[in-house]
């Protein structure tokens, strides 16, 4: 086989996958080391220093004589002085000697860096490996202690080999081309890497997080291997799921595989309602023409005249079930058929869209305990992955699951929207209305408001104070209603200040960092309390916010006891989910630095810079 030449599938004869793969890996192994020998011979030889053909002389750069250095340095300038001393080519001797008036250099202040981020992101756990040991050159700091918290360290994993990963994924592309899916290569278990992503990275996913080696039998260019198999084109149904489980279901959330607000992997299920509208589908009469094969010109159509492959049912029953109330002539353009034949096809299988029966809400004859049974889900205790999805009233006979963890349901449930079980908006610009006061910029902005009460921020789908032309002051996170703030040198060390006026409770902004687990928190902890600037917050029982790494200006907001403190932390729940609002504690002036108490695990007198 020569370079770059692919194994096809009649090449194959009747070897068994093993054997195929053993022998093809075999080939471009031995391909790819006849190559790189002859390359890295190449490359070495281009490294070799050319002889000049005509010696140089002395050379002074600076300063032609010892007296002209110390009158540079009488002067307290800086200055430098080379040399270079050749005598013969076959013994050279090459000195170079730099003088440096470093009294006068001011070394830059040390710092730490900081990804700048706009919201939180997920991160998890920090990795098992430790990459390295954290103030190795201060004697105070207990590294024994906290390298106990990993399980090794990064230079001692197993080292991935390039050349390895580049001859395992040719041989997978060859392969490909033979027949065998990176699936059935895998089972083989004859190449030294698993291809596929599983519990951990796999060979095709690190390939592509890697530079390419461009040799002659590379089939990069012509053969790709998908790491994950895509849907079949013609299953309407499976590439429906995938685009449920890619998009996150919070409406603020524009992250791809959100893994901080579901794990779940969608599915559509005939016999349930989950992802189905309020009202389920049926075909409405078409009301005008809407070309020449539209059913209202064709109204005598028999089966001899439809003909539509077990593919084309499926997809018809698919939206059906998700569709809500349309025309044939609408459906004809989702099912890519024209009008007539959807027409019929509707009558024909009208078993497709049987309605499920759901019930609005409680029944009247309810037990009270029922619809008691339930916390008040403020935001410090609100409970994640809580929405129900299940036909009938929210009831423990059904299965609710919001009945089962003692929730509120909320608009990210499938349940009816008059569930006596929803969470119920507050009612602040009606009351206002109804008594006559005029609130201005302060609608929503005492307990009076349900939803500030709970430590809610409120909903503009419940809420009657939302709308745009209320200046709701309990909304300010999700509509990102920030302060104008700078960050520059103050009480201790960086500061935060305001480069506006602010009145009490409102927002300068919003507290973001890295959401991680327990186990990161705690190592994290040991450096943190050490050097004595954590940027920690508990945000629940599950995730804290870590604004080490990643952060915004939030985290240069000092310490400063409570009297002293002009803003504070507050964890509101937006759109059921729960993020860290800064306040103000009362009005502040333009130039003014902020402060916070970060709490009494953090005394003053010892710890003073952010």
């Amino acid at each position: 086989m020569g370079d770059g030449e692919l194994v096809r599938g009649d090449d194959a004869g009747s070897l068994s996958a093993k054997e195929l793969v053993t022998q093809t890996f075999k080939e471009v192994w031995k391909e790819y080391y006849r190559w790189e020998t002859v390359h890295s011979a190449q490359v070495l030889r281009s490294l070799a220093a050319k002889t000049p053909e005509e010696p140089v002389g002395i050379c002074s750069l600076i300063g032609e004589s010892d007296d002209d250095l110390s009158e540079a340095a009488t002067d307290g300038g800086s200055f430098g002085r080379f040399q270079l001393v050749d005598d013969k080519w076959d013994s050279t001797i090459r000195q170079a000697e730099l003088v440096v008036d470093s009294s006068h250099v001011t070394p830059y202040p040390p710092y730490e860096s900081c990804t700048p981020i706009t919201h939180n992101i997920l991160h998890g756990d920090d990795s098992n490996f430790m990459p390295f040991i954290p103030l190795a050159d201060d004697p105070t700091f207990d590294h024994r202690d906290h390298v106990c918290e990993y399980k090794a360290f990064a230079w001692q994993q197993a080292y991935r080999d390039p050349e390895t990963l580049e001859i395992a994924m040719e041989t997978a592309r060859r392969l490909a081309v033979s027949g065998l899916s990176a699936q059935q290569i895998d089972d083989t278990a004859v190449l030294p890497l698993v291809l596929r992503t599983t519990s951990v990275w796999g060979a095709i996913w690190n390939a592509k997080q890697s530079g390419a080696i461009v040799w002659p039998g590379s089939s990069r260019t012509i053969c790709s291997i998908p790491d994950v198999s895509p849907p079949p084109a013609n299953d309407l149904r499976l590439r429906l799921q995938d685009y449920l489980t890619l998009c996150c279901r919070r409406p603020d959330c524009l992250q791809a595989n959100c893994f901080s607000h579901s794990m779940q992997q969608a599915k559509i299920d005939y016999n349930g309602h989950r992802y189905r509208g309020e009202e389920s589908f049926r075909c409405l009469p078409a009301q005008a023409i809407c070309g020449h094969a539209c059913t209202l010109r064709r109204l005598a159509v028999s089966e001899h005249d439809v003909l539509w492959s077990a593919e084309d049912l499926d997809d018809l029953r698919v939206i059906a079930h998700l569709g809500t109330p349309m025309t044939p002539c609408d459906l004809a353009i989702l099912c890519h058929k024209p009008c007539y034949e959807v027409a019929f096809m509707c009558r024909k299988h009208d078993d497709f869209y049987i309605p499920v029966k759901r019930q609005s809400g409680e029944p009247e004859e309810a037990d009270t305990a029922h619809q008691q049974c339930y916390g008040s889900q403020t935001a410090s205790d609100l409970i994640r992955d809580a929405s129900c999805d299940h036909a009938g009233p929210c009831r423990p006979d059904t299965g609710c699951a919001c009945f089962k963890k003692q929730s509120h349901c909320t608009k990210m449930c499938r349940c009816p929207r008059d569930c006596t079980r929803r969470r119920k908006g507050c009612r602040c610009a009606v009351i206002a209305a109804k008594t006559s006061k005029t609130l201005g910029n302060r609608l929503c902005a005492g307990t009076h408001c349900l939803c500030r009460a709970s430590k809610r921020e409120c909903d503009p789908e419940v809420c009657a104070c939302c709308n745009p032309g209320n200046s709701c002051r309990n909304a300010q996170i999700q509509r990102q209603q920030y302060k104008r703030v700078e960050v520059k040198t103050g009480t201790y060390g960086l500061g935060l200040f305001m480069l506006e006026d602010a009145k009490a409770g409102d927002l300068i902004t919003e507290y973001v960092g890295e959401l991680i687990f327990e186990p990161t928190f705690v190592c994290r902890g040991q450096v943190a309390d050490h050097v004595g600037r954590s940027y920690v917050f508990g945000l629940n029982d599950v995730f804290s916010v870590d604004a080490t790494n990643a952060g915004n200006v939030s985290r240069y907001i000092n310490h400063a006891p409570t009297r002293q403190a002009n803003v504070k932390a507050i964890i509101l729940a937006v759109n059921e989910d729960q993020r860290i609002g800064i306040l103000t504690k009362k009005d502040i002036p333009a130039s003014a630095e902020l402060f916070m108490d970060y709490g009494p695990e953090y005394p003053i007198e010892d710890k003073h810079a952010n």
